[in-house]
């Protein structure tokens, strides 16, 4: 499974032109750069979001329970919209931008070594305002679950409760331990 912290050190190891942060929709991420637009500067920033988790039918053929599964990775570009505010000048860094994640993602498999190396998907603009302009890339991982991935837990914890305490003299509240064994005893028959 791809953890979005390791794609986002990645990110920003390897793209200096851009500013790189996490975001879990693209709500919060328009929020975060209305910062930059306030004062007057559009960073060009890379915002990577999980996207859809989904496991495909199970391999009924197999000895121990397996599905395939598809994860996808999303990248939101923010661009400068300021130039035109038409989006025509953000739209010409679109290709450069694409081909950048290309180059560091495209059948990168370092963000889980237990499935297939990322694949592209595609991408799309999103949509944009007077200064920003945003753009969708989606990239996913085909992996696969299986009998050790859903291991039992152990629950002897939970089959269970212990309790100790000390009946020492409160000032306040002399009954406050006879209230609390009620709690785990009953209440007095």
């Amino acid at each position: 499974m791809i953890q979005i912290t390791e794609v986002i050190r990645y990110l920003r190891d390897n793209i200096e032109s851009f500013k790189v942060g996490g975001a879990a929709e693209l709500a919060a991420a328009k929020d975060d750069s209305r910062l930059m637009v306030e004062s007057g500067t559009v960073i060009p920033t890379l915002f990577a979001m999980l996207g859809n988790y989904v496991a495909l039918e199970d391999n009924e053929n197999a000895q121990t329970p397996q599905q395939d599964t598809d994860q996808r990775l999303v990248i939101i570009a923010c661009l400068n919209n300021s130039a035109d505010r038409t989006g025509q000048h953000a739209q010409q860094l679109v290709p450069s931008v694409r081909r950048a994640l290309l180059r560091l993602l495209y059948n990168n498999n370092q963000f889980d070594t237990d499935a297939h190396p990322l694949q592209y998907v595609g991408d799309a603009m999103s949509e944009m305002d007077r200064a920003r302009y945003w753009h969708r890339f989606e990239f996913r991982c085909k992996g696969r679950i299986n009998i050790t991935d859903g291991k039992e837990f152990d629950l002897d914890n939970f089959d269970r409760m212990v309790n100790t305490w000390i009946k020492t003299g409160y000032t306040d509240n002399p009954l406050a331990v006879d209230d609390i064994k009620n709690l785990y005893d009953g209440a007095p028959d």
